[in-house]
């Protein structure tokens, strides 16, 4: 594995395999459970919407002077429709009160998201080529803290997601003071990185931090 060949120390080593490995497996195990419920329960609506209008075309299709035979058949055709009937209405059903299709499209965005942001800080690109330490050169263990914040941000904006949003909705909102001092270099810049450290395709040394505004 990739993450034990890091130089990284104990604790550092110990808090990437238990916090973030763990992350990632337990997000690829539900990947793979909504995968199977999303796919299953849109090939049941998909195929039997289709053969539901077929099974009612051709349901009573016999005369009144049928034999008993056909009579067999026009009541199993009959059950059938109304089990795939069933069957559709239910998966339909299922998927928009659990929303799953919404849950299989973000928590795959989302699981990408992690390992995507797990290989760059391992071949230290992107933001950790030294975006947030230009005066040094960047190592995995300098870089680790940066790693492990853009980690937790992820994983606390897919709870949000999914469970409840955190906001400061019951705090009044006041007006911030007009500052009429000169704007500093130094914050300028400072609020330049914070404005990107949530960006999804982040600054590097080959792409000027001005150009992502």
């Amino acid at each position: 594995m990739a993450l034990q060949n890091v130089n990284l120390t104990p604790l550092q080593q110990s808090i990437l395999e238990q916090r973030y490995v763990n992350v990632v497996k337990a997000m690829k195990y539900r990947c793979r459970l909504l995968s199977i419920y999303f796919n299953v329960s849109r090939f049941i609506v998909t195929v039997g919407s289709l053969i539901v209008p077929a099974l009612l075309s051709i349901q009573y299709t016999g005369t009144s002077t049928e034999s008993q035979g056909g009579q067999t058949i026009s009541y199993q055709i009959y059950w059938a429709t109304w089990v795939i009937s069933l069957l559709v209405t239910t998966s339909n059903g299922v998927v928009s009160m659990f929303k799953i299709d919404k849950k299989y499209y973000y928590l795959h965005t989302t699981y990408e998201h992690l390992r995507s942001e797990g290989w760059q800080y391992l071949e230290l690109s992107g933001k950790y080529s030294g975006f947030y330490t230009p005066t040094e050169k960047p190592t995995h263990e300098n870089q680790f803290i940066f790693f492990c914040h853009a980690v937790e941000k992820i994983k606390m904006k897919q709870v949000e997601e999914e469970y409840y949003k955190l906001t400061d909705s019951h705090v009044p909102a006041t007006t911030p003071p007009v500052n009429k001092e000169p704007i500093n270099a130094n914050d300028t810049l400072v609020a330049i990185k914070e404005k990107n450290l949530d960006s999804l395709i982040p600054p590097t040394p080959l792409k000027p931090i001005l150009d992502t505004l």
